[in-house]
């Protein structure tokens, strides 16, 4: 409990690795802590396939390695291990019998503006150059298609930038951001076709950078960035719904209206009443 709440001290975004199955499958998750391995079964593919490129385990939960060349860009900002770690890297700021926190001094953010491209389409090329020495996440965005010309041609050289985070939650995410020239703005979280993003609420393109992360083109100035979850299932199931509705209403008014026209049918031509 201890070791939760010094890194729940932290204000700032952040994820945490742990090794030796120190704390339970999905525990962090409780405290609202982001774990690197992420949740259990199921995993989005991309993310299975960094994991298991850079050595990890097929099984039912995803163990990370403190030595694998993602764990800075992926905003892994603390390693909690029973193990000693390389001082030079990893700060240790916390230690019991059973477990040590280090602080990892190489983590990057979790949301970086980049102002070079490189387009990648091979999905497998892409993969090898994500985890080689040669990549410099800070530097250049790796993107399986192309700008369009007009964004492509407004990209600045780098240049400096502030982001700060208004609203994180699991559905939607809002940035206020400053940057000196247009550029792409980088976050290591999940692409899904079902994010949306906005810039100053516009609907923009949204693309997938780094293989398997999300990235918007963002002119240079003042924005707000905004990226939403809007699953597919989501119209589909409230136009089920409605349409649902909608047969349930008329079936009703059938049923309301059959007693009248049977009683109608039941007397005798003329209006008069049966006798016995």
């Amino acid at each position: 409990v201890q070791g939760v709440e010094i890194l729940k001290g932290d204000a700032e975004l952040f994820r945490i690795m742990t090794t030796d199955e120190i704390f339970w499958p999905n525990y962090p998750a409780v405290y609202g802590i982001s774990d690197v391995a992420g949740y259990d079964l199921p995993v989005a593919f991309r993310y299975s396939d960094l994991y298991l490129a850079q050595g990890g385990v097929q099984d039912h939960r995803q163990v990370w390695d403190p030595s694998w060349p993602l764990l800075d860009y992926l905003n892994t900002r603390y390693v909690v291990t029973s193990q000693e770690l390389e001082p030079d890297r990893f700060v240790l700021i916390h230690s019991t019998e059973e477990y040590r926190i280090y602080e990892n001094r190489y983590a990057l953010p979790r949301a970086l503006m980049v102002y070079d491209v490189a387009v990648i389409e091979d999905q497998a090329t892409m993969l090898e150059r994500v985890l080689g020495e040669e990549w410099d996440p800070v530097k250049t965005a790796l993107l399986e298609e192309p700008l369009p010309s007009y964004e492509l041609d407004a990209l600045g050289s780098e240049s400096s930038f502030s982001i700060d985070t208004v609203r994180y939650d699991n559905d939607i995410v809002v940035l206020d951001l400053f940057t000196e020239g247009a550029g792409l703005l980088v976050m290591s979280d999940l692409y899904s076709r079902d994010w949306q993003a906005q810039v100053d609420a516009e609907r923009v393109k949204l693309y997938r950078a780094n293989y398997a992360y999300r990235a918007v083109f963002v002119p240079e100035g003042r924005h707000q960035i905004t990226f939403s979850y809007v699953p597919w299932s989501f119209p589909v199931g409230m136009g089920l719904t409605f349409l649902g509705l909608i047969v349930a209403g008329l079936l009703i008014l059938a049923r309301k209206r059959t007693p009248s026209q049977r009683s109608c049918s039941a007397r005798p031509a003329g209006g008069e009443r049966e006798d016995a």
